[in-house]
């Protein structure tokens, strides 16, 4: 059981072309990252312009205009910090596999896929947040729209 502790519960063979295709996705996963910063600070801009722009005292009848420039400035800080610390966990993948392939460390290889499971963790409860924040949101337009 110890030489098998040792050694790996299996061993992968990775080629040069494998390495190779390793390394494209790295670099497309960075990029995919950096685009998404990007978008993300641009959401984060909007929404606070939005939010200064649109008084919700000038609508006082509008409930939904008041329960969403309330609601807003948190969701925009949970959905952020959970966002960026998928997006370092990502960041984190990329950066161990191809430290891995580099100097051929199958330990730092293996962390790559300790951050991808983090970075799928912070992902699911991103979406979950994103999800129950919009389904509210529906909720509220749907009944708007109705009365």
């Amino acid at each position: 059981m110890d030489e098998a502790r040792q050694q790996g519960i299996f061993d992968i063979k990775i080629t040069a072309s494998g390495k190779s295709h390793i390394r494209k996705f790295a670099v497309a996963a960075r990029i995919v990252i950096l685009t998404g910063l990007i978008i993300s600070f641009i959401h984060i801009t909007v929404t606070l312009i939005r939010l200064i722009k649109i008084n919700p005292a000038v609508y006082p009848n509008d409930k939904q205009l008041q329960i969403e420039h309330t609601l807003i400035p948190y969701y925009l800080v949970i959905y952020c910090v959970f966002y960026f610390l998928q997006m370092y966990f990502y960041w984190q993948v990329t950066r161990y596999l191809r430290k891995g392939l580099n100097y051929n460390d199958e330990e730092t290889f293996n962390k790559a896929f300790q951050a991808l499971y983090r970075y799928s963790l912070f992902g699911v409860i991103s979406m979950t947040f994103s999800l129950l924040f919009y389904t509210f949101e529906l909720y509220w337009h749907i009944n708007d729209y109705f009365k």
